[in-house]
């Protein structure tokens, strides 16, 4: 039996309640206030946030808005954990030629 890969984006109202820090969006460098809506990713020394509109749709690389390059450093922070359906991904996936992912 294989564990399940945690998700390492998400999507969410932004809360800084708990936070001794405020995000900036990747996309605009705006700092992201309480009760925006955000897209989170979850990376290996904190977090990093872009909005949800119109942020989440600005072209990252040819055919990858900001979404889905989130969802897919997500699936890479997997892969580098030692997720198996991950790491098939990676090796798959038209983002990743000819990048290295740690294991």
């Amino acid at each position: 039996m294989s564990l399940k890969a945690p998700s390492q984006s998400w999507a969410c109202t932004y809360a800084a309640d708990r936070r001794k820090h405020r995000h900036r969006c990747t996309v605009c460098n705006r700092i992201v206030e309480p009760g925006q809506e955000v897209i989170m990713l979850r990376l290996e020394r904190g977090t990093k946030a872009v909005h949800v509109e119109p942020c989440s749709a600005a072209e990252h690389s040819p055919g990858v808005d900001y979404a889905e390059a989130f969802r897919l450093w997500g699936v890479a922070r997997n892969a580098a954990l030692g997720y198996g359906d991950a790491k098939r991904v990676v090796d798959t996936h038209p983002f990743f030629t000819g990048r290295q992912v740690a294991a």
